[in-house]
This record gives structure tokens, C-alpha cells and sequence, in this order.
């Protein structure tokens, strides 16, 4: 998945990779407000996101989690599906295929910042997180 084509589409990324479909399993919503919401889920191996990303040790790109924290956070906090900056991005530790991972949003009310975090379900490890500004 190229960088431009997460920035610049109105609609969430059905097909990338050939034509695979881009998937996120068990995606479950652990806990939401109106302005923050936590969601489990995980990346099966098979996934487009991990195609060339890399050879022999699969990780998920930069761009296809702050895609993902995008998504949902349009999903489950009504933001916008289309950012105009991102800033503060730390990627911490690789996000692996098949394991879970906790996507945690955060809406700013006054500034409408979004920050997310993806961690460990048990919370003793951050893989990354960051900010964006939704359109």
C-alpha cells in the first residue's frame, strides 16, 4: 500500500496488493465514548498490508497503521476518513503478523487532534502511536 493512496482516499481501502483484500480480523470493540474508543484486533500473515514489507520478516508499515488508526477512529469517533497531517509519529517496536494489537484513539473536543497508540493487550508494550488532524 503506497502512502498517497492512504492520504488520498475518501473511502476506506478495500483492494490493494493485486487486488487481495486488505484485511483486519477479530476486530473488537473493547471501549468507546464519544470521544475516545479502544479496539483489539490483529493482521492475518496473509494480508496485502505486509506484501514487500519485508522479505523473510513481515512487519506493518508506518503508513498502514496510522491508515488503520485513521479508519478507526472515522469508524468509531465520526472523524473524517481524510487527515490533514499527521505529526508525532513513533514507531516503537515492529507490528507483527497474527498478533494482537490494541488500537487506542483519543479525540481532542476543542482542537479535534486525534491521538492513537497501538499496544499490547495486556498494555505492557506500545509498538507506536501519533497524532493527526482530520479533515
Amino acid at each position: 500500500i503506497m502512502y498517497k493512496e492512504v492520504i488520498n482516499n475518501p473511502e476506506p481501502v478495500q483492494e490493494c496488493g493485486g487486488g487481495r483484500i486488505v484485511d483486519i480480523s477479530g476486530e473488537t470493540l473493547i471501549a468507546q465514548s464519544e470521544s475516545c474508543a479502544e479496539v483489539e484486533l490483529y493482521i492475518p500473515s496473509h494480508s496485502a498490508y505486509f506484501d514487500g514489507h519485508f522479505e523473510g520478516y513481515k512487519l506493518l508499515p508506518a503508513a498502514a497503521q496510522l491508515f488503520i488508526a485513521v479508519k478507526l477512529s472515522h469508524k468509531y469517533l465520526g472523524v473524517g476518513a481524510l487527515i490533514r497531517s499527521a505529526k508525532r509519529l513513533k514507531f516503537l517496536r515492529p507490528v507483527l503478523p497474527d498478533i494482537p494489537v490494541r488500537v487506542c484513539m483519543e479525540r481532542n473536543a476543542q482542537n479535534g487532534i486525534v491521538v492513537y497508540t497501538f499496544k499490547s493487550p495486556d498494555g505492557t508494550g506500545i509498538f507506536s502511536s501519533g497524532t493527526f488532524v482530520p479533515m
